[in-house]
């Protein structure tokens, strides 16, 4: 019966729901069958039937036979009593036979209940377990799947960080030849400007070269000596460099070139690879070309001011 039950509710039931349905329905079943028992072994003990308040007819008959033997006499009480024993006697056989049939009945009905019960124990536990496991694979199912998703994702992301990666690095060494590159122009443009510029440079001082063509002489006098005493620096022109002028002024007048400082026209000649006429103005005849001896020398002169230098006739 309860077979029966599980099966059409079975249909009707939802999966979730069915193992619960079940067990209340075993339940219910289990509380039945223990109050039909009770009320069975109660009925047993008033002696009267489930199915009916009368007496059952075995009492009836062991009633009706006790009452006529107080009705018969003695004598045939006595003579009667071997036949009202054995008569009794089977009535109370067949009654115990009777009532323990049905309580073998009784007990095999309650074996088969409590059987049922256990196999719908069985079932929905094994239903239970069967649920669980089909969880934990799905479970286990489901945590792969990600753990492959992350990993996948754990993928793409190392492989696109190792593009930018790769992209940086070439950005970099194209900013770096980029930049190396405009660096060399830029040398290359300044190379070329100081190029440019030493060419103007030395057209410009030929061309004042050109402007002193002619008998144009170059002396040298001390600046704390005789305004008179001047010494010509033969071999010097207007194009000679500062350098063949120190050099021609250490030969004159043995004052090392360390220890010169040469003055001309007010500038202080100090590039060595610059010419004469780099520091002339106007065409002249001739050119005076001032020493004086730096602080330390054999002979101590101070560095005169530009006053001082101004005041000279450098042309007598």
């Amino acid at each position: 019966m309860e077979q029966d039950l599980a099966d059409s509710f079975e249909d009707s039931v939802p999966e979730p729901e069915f193992k619960q349905v079940l067990i209340t329905w075993c339940a219910l079943i289990a509380g039945g069958v223990a109050l039909y028992f009770w009320f069975e072994r109660r009925q047993s003990a008033s002696g009267t039937s489930p199915t009916s308040g009368h007496s059952s007819p075995v009492v009836r008959r062991e009633f009706l036979d006790k009452a006529a033997s107080d009705r018969t006499p003695a004598s045939t009480t006595a003579a009667q009593k071997p036949n009202v024993l054995s008569e009794g006697g089977t009535s109370r056989g067949w009654a115990f036979n009777k009532s323990k049939a049905r309580e073998e009945s009784l007990q095999a009905g309650r074996q088969a209940a409590l059987d049922r019960l256990q196999a719908a124990h069985e079932a929905a536990t094994r239903e239970a377990q069967d649920m669980a496991r089909v969880k934990a694979e799905e479970a286990r199912v489901e945590a792969e799947r990600k753990k492959m998703e992350q990993a996948a994702e754990r993928e793409a992301a190392g492989k696109l960080a190792r593009e930018e990666a790769s992209k940086n690095v070439a950005l970099m060494e194209e900013m770096k030849r980029r930049k190396e590159e405009q660096k060399r122009r830029q040398e290359a443009d300044a190379a070329e400007m100081a190029r440019r510029k030493e060419e103007a440079l030395v057209r410009a001082r030929e061309e004042r070269a050109a402007a002193f063509q002619g008998d144009i002489k170059v002396y040298a006098k001390l600046a704390d000596g005789d305004a008179d005493k001047r010494v010509l620096l033969e071999g010097i022109s207007a194009a000679s460099s500062v350098l063949q002028v120190k050099e021609a002024v250490q030969r004159h007048t043995n004052v090392h070139i360390s220890d010169q400082t040469l003055v001309v026209n007010g500038n202080v000649l100090r590039n060595d690879v610059a010419c004469l006429v780099d520091f002339l103005k106007t065409a002249v005849s001739e050119i005076c070309v001032i020493l004086m001896r730096r602080p330390g020398s054999t002979r101590t002169v101070q560095p005169p001011t530009m006053d001082d230098v101004e005041g000279l006739d450098l042309y007598d």
